[in-house]
């Protein structure tokens, strides 16, 4: 049986929580932007920001695949944790629960763990 790495449970942590970060924050613009227009209308940032919505989902779905690969979690939960990425409250459960495990990993090897980090 392979041993968890945790250099590589870091590094994919840290992955992770940069892209959850990019999520909330294109979540606020594109709320502000929905207030601050005016008309109905569909403008290109709307679209521009569904886009940048889209690839950050891709990112952070491949960025859990990821985590749960480096910390050798199996496939199956891999998989359910990629379809369950789709459901709204469900997706952010999964997160929490991956990142209290990458995280518990990481402090039972010695690191410590910070917000957007850990150290050796």
């Amino acid at each position: 049986m392979n041993s968890i790495n945790p250099a590589e449970v870091a590094a994919k942590r840290k992955l992770l929580i940069f892209a959850v970060l990019a999520q909330v924050i294109i979540i606020v613009v594109a709320v502000y932007s929905l207030v601050a227009n005016e008309t109905p209308e569909v403008t290109p940032t709307d679209v521009v920001l569904s886009l940048v919505q889209l690839g950050l989902a891709i990112f952070t779905i491949v960025a859990v695949i990821m985590l749960m690969a480096a910390l050798r979690r199996p496939v199956v939960s891999m998989v359910l944790a990629a379809i369950a990425m789709f459901i709204p409250l469900v997706s952010l459960i999964v997160l929490l629960c991956v990142n209290a495990r990458a995280t518990r990993v990481l402090r039972e090897t010695g690191y410590r763990v910070g917000l957007m980090g850990a150290q050796a």
